[in-house]
């Protein structure tokens, strides 16, 4: 199978497209603006915006944002040529070594993969579904739902002389002169390029944009398109030192340009809150609901090939080998990389839950990471990672775990040492009453509440139900080891697992070991960082973070991530009265790096996380 070529789209492919997205029957009723032709051009330079055609004809089409590479959904000519293309881009992806994700499915194709049965993970994307309004209800405002939206319009009209007008190439000075202030306020210098390329280009797109002027100034800027079925509003900008501006100009540019259709976009909210109000505040009567895909399943022949990796990267028994492929091995969580037909290197993800300040958050665990020696230093395991912290990214998943081998080796990849201990010892402590058990099945709730007393008072830990503690007790067994179980007096004070390489999990009231326990002790403690974290997508773990309800800041911060770009970012955090709003901005007050902001929110603590004590035992 040849590799697709795909070209930089270009203005000249405009009549060719709109006349394949329009023969296309799973688009002869779609409402987004991810296949809108204009679109897709505004954003071409930022998003690096490529096309492909197959040999029947079918439209691909994909991008990348900060480095992340995605496809959106094939424009083709049935049904089956859909379906098609998404395998042709899968085993496409596959072979150049990048995460398969496609953004921007419809309900209407995500029902017809499902029909199919393809073997993809398909997921709901809230934060951009589109927002659909009617026509009328924007240019007219009547009713009392918009008595708010009136009155502003009411206040423009009297406190300003102002001139509403069409924009072209020439008013490019004043629209650059709005962003600037725009940007001053909501640092989002990324949309300057997509505008100036659209406003230099409006007939050959097919788009048309208007201002309001006060004293020759902008001070309110839209530009939009419009197909048979709606209009859509891709870019709009208001001064809101000028109060109403922003409804004037809505109401203006719907009234101007839309009449002639039932329905407005515009667009997502990006998850961001004050967005979402503004949005829902115009009251729309339906979303274009927005789905992602990335791949689930892989061949005999990969499963295979990962397993050759792991038998040559690790010196594990057979036993805990099949252990691993049949109970924690999920094809939907092997990230790798091939030379050819061969798997050289592969890491796996295994999914655990974590209680971080008292909420429940799903944690991925990176294990039985390897390389083949022959392909060793050659930056395979460092590409793997990348597309591990894109499919992280993908999935929604912030942040990421591991019990590192090597401490130095991780760090260079942005993890941050968050629970150090040393390693537990045989300590001599004279007489006692200790006692020792080997733990069974029936008696695993013993240290399941050990452990629960031990993690009960830290900020992070591992949540372990019943069925991961019969699942680790399976496991240690099938690795030739076993749980043992102190008793001081009769009463249960400490546990810990043995192996005959060494001891695992310790949960001791004295962080060390008796010297006549049973099981294969160091003589001395080595101190060794037991676990690190990456965050993997800044801005949703910001969002998602837990202050208390009292936190009152302000916190502008760019957070450097050289290994990953699409998480190096610079962001504004605003914490007030138990909410949190995270946006972009041009550039933060402090820098730090993204194993700086692991360390703070997991491990050593600072502002704005405060001091935090983690303690997880688990290693794999």
């Amino acid at each position: 199978m040849e590799t697709i070529l795909f070209r930089p789209i270009e203005l000249s492919l405009r009549k060719h497209f709109e006349e394949r997205t329009a023969a296309s029957p799973l688009l002869d009723d779609y409402l987004g603006s991810e296949l809108n032709f204009q679109n897709l051009m505004t954003w071409k330079a930022v998003d690096d915006i490529e096309y492909a055609v197959l040999e029947d004809g079918t439209l691909l089409l994909r991008g990348a944002t900060r480095g992340a590479d995605y496809f959106l959904p094939p424009v083709a000519q049935d049904e089956r040529s859909f379906l098609a293309a998404l395998k042709r881009i899968e085993d496409d992806a596959v072979a150049a070594n990048v995460p398969f994700l496609v953004n921007g499915l419809t309900e209407r194709m995500v029902d017809l993969i499902r029909r199919s049965d393809r073997p993809y993970r398909i997921a709901p994307e809230p934060d951009y579904d589109e927002y659909l309004y009617e026509s009328e209800a924007l240019r007219s405002l009547s009713g009392n739902r918009y008595s708010k939206k009136r009155n502003l319009i009411h206040q423009f009209d009297r406190n300003y002389a102002y001139d509403f007008r069409a924009c072209d190439e020439a008013d490019l000075p004043l629209v650059l002169d709005l962003l600037d202030r725009w940007n001053e306020r909501k640092g989002q210098n990324f949309e300057r390029t997509a505008i100036a390329f659209a406003l230099r280009h409006l007939d050959e797109m097919g788009c048309f944009a208007d201002l309001i002027l006060v004293d020759g100034k902008a001070v309110a800027f839209s530009l939009g398109t419009k197909t048979a079925l709606q209009g859509i509003v891709l870019f709009e900008k208001a001064d809101t030192d000028y109060i109403g501006s922003f409804q004037a100009i809505n109401a203006l540019f719907a009234g101007r340009h839309f009449a002639d259709v039932p329905l407005i976009n515009r667009q997502e909210d990006l998850g961001i809150e004050e967005l979402r109000r503004a949005k829902r505040s115009y009251h729309p009567v339906g979303f274009v609901r927005k789905y992602s895909l990335t791949r689930l399943s892989l061949t005999d022949a990969e499963v295979a090939g990962l397993e050759r990796l792991y038998a040559e990267g690790f010196d594990d028994s057979e036993s805990y080998r099949r252990y691993f492929f049949t109970h924690k091995f999920s094809a939907e969580n092997a990230v790798f990389r091939k030379r050819g037909a061969t798997i050289v290197s592969a890491l796996h993800l295994v999914m655990k839950t974590a209680v971080v300040r008292g909420v429940r958050q799903p944690l991925p665990f990176i294990v039985a990471a390897a390389t083949l020696p022959a392909f060793r230093r050659q930056g395979e395991m460092r590409a793997v990672l990348r597309n591990a912290f894109q499919e992280l990214r993908n999935r929604g998943l912030p942040f990421v775990a591991l019990s590192p081998f090597d401490e130095r080796f991780y760090r260079r990849f942005g993890f941050a040492a968050v629970d150090r201990a040393p390693m537990p010892c045989g300590a001599d402590e004279g007489p006692h009453a200790y006692a020792y058990e080997t733990i069974t099945r029936e008696t695993i709730g013993l240290v399941a509440s050990l452990y629960r007393a031990r993690t009960g008072a830290c900020d992070i830990y591992i949540e372990r139900d019943d069925d991961a503690w019969m699942n680790l007790f399976d496991e240690v067994e099938a690795d030739g080891g076993r749980i043992v179980l102190m008793r001081d007096h009769d009463v249960p004070t400490g546990y810990y697992m043995t192996f005959p390489s060494g001891t695992e999990e310790t949960c001791m009231p004295a962080g060390t070991i008796p010297a006549d326990a049973p099981g294969s002790f160091p003589a001395t403690p080595s101190p060794t960082a037991r676990l690190m974290f990456r965050v993997v997508d800044a801005k949703a773990f910001l969002r998602g973070c837990s202050f208390p309800a009292d936190a009152d800041f302000v916190w502008r911060v760019r957070i450097r991530d050289e290994f990953f770009p699409p998480n190096d970012v610079a962001v504004e955090v605003v914490a007030s009265h138990g909410e949190v709003r995270v946006r972009d901005v041009e550039a933060g007050d402090e820098t730090i790096t993204a194993g700086e902001l692991a360390e703070r929110a997991f491990g050593v603590g600072g502002f704005p996380f405060g001091v935090t004590k983690t303690v997880i035992f688990d290693r794999y």
